[in-house]
């Protein structure tokens, strides 16, 4: 972990669909396919390396992201 982040990001994530699907909602792809075509997607990129290091370097000197001191634990 390297203890950076930008304001309003969320750090943890937990889906749980029971409320819309109350609603009527049903997905139409499985979880698999989903995940696979996401994958698909992203290998179809270009190197996203250098996008997330150029995107990286923008928020910094945009003093959009934070640091803060992450001990060993």
């Amino acid at each position: 972990m390297r203890g950076e982040f930008r304001p309003g990001d969320m750090r943890h994530l937990t889906s749980n669909t029971t409320k819309i699907r109350a609603a009527g909602y049903r997905p139409e792809v499985k979880l698999e396919e989903g995940i696979q075509c996401y994958i698909d997607w992203i290998r179809s990129q270009s190197d996203i390396r250098d996008y997330f290091t150029e995107a990286e370097q923008i928020l910094k000197s945009k003093g959009i992201v934070h640091r803060v001191e992450v001990g060993n634990a």
